[in-house]
């Protein structure tokens, strides 16, 4: 289902950003994140916006009241995780807890997981590199363990940089506060990917990121 006449399969994945899970937590940190991303784009294309939930009513309701609030906004439903990741270069995850990860990236026929490497394979005239690269996102609240296999195994089978980042909604506050804007869009895994390269895997934090644009802002001040 579609709110949207625009085509996704020719779109640039590059430009856009899938949230996966819309419960009580999930439909406050998308709406926050999408809102910021759509005034953070300046003279930039607006991003593309795709949601998926376990119960499809929830991912339904929640685009048609992102499109109230914001006319013209490009927002799609899929069904499942494996197609939001095929769609879209930045993936935000907000899960009720560790066995909901491990589904819903590494289930070999609907997860994150086979949906990148499905990007990564394909042939779509369109396509560039900045198109082939990957950020997960996860928000739940999970054991370290989980977080590190799942991490890892995406990393090497898909070339997907994965982030933690337990308080998005905070985190989305903070760079509000210091004038900071979302670091979503074409540029956004090359930024993870060197400010968190000497990172354990299991402990990418998203904090990390806003700490090094802060740097960056009260440099050029």
């Amino acid at each position: 289902m579609s709110t949207t006449s625009t085509s996704h399969d020719t779109a640039s994945r590059s430009n856009a950003i899938a949230f996966i899970g819309l419960g009580a937590m999930g439909r406050e940190m998308a709406s926050n994140l999408f809102t910021k991303s759509l005034n953070a784009q300046g003279s930039e294309p607006s991003p593309t916006f795709i949601v998926c939930d376990a119960l499809p009513d929830a991912a339904a309701s929640f685009a048609r009241n992102f499109q109230q609030l914001h006319p013209g906004v490009h927002i799609s439903v899929v069904d499942t995780p494996a197609k939001a990741a095929e769609l879209a270069s930045v993936i935000i995850t907000m899960l009720p807890s560790s066995p909901q990860v491990n589904q819903v990236y590494l289930s070999s026929e609907s997860g994150i997981l086979p949906g990148v490497l499905k990007a990564l394979s394909s042939s779509a005239p369109h396509r560039t590199p900045e198109d082939l690269k990957t950020l997960a996102i996860d928000s739940t609240t999970l054991d370290v363990s989980t977080a590190k296999e799942v991490a890892q195994r995406v990393a090497k089978e898909a070339q997907i940089s994965m982030v933690d980042a337990p308080d998005m909604n905070l985190a989305l506050n903070a760079a509000d506060s210091v004038g900071v804007p979302l670091p979503l869009g074409n540029s956004s895994v090359k930024l993870y990917e060197d400010v968190t390269k000497d990172e354990d895997l299991a402990v990418r934090d998203f904090s990390v990121v806003f700490r090094h644009l802060q740097k960056l802002q009260q440099g050029q001040q």
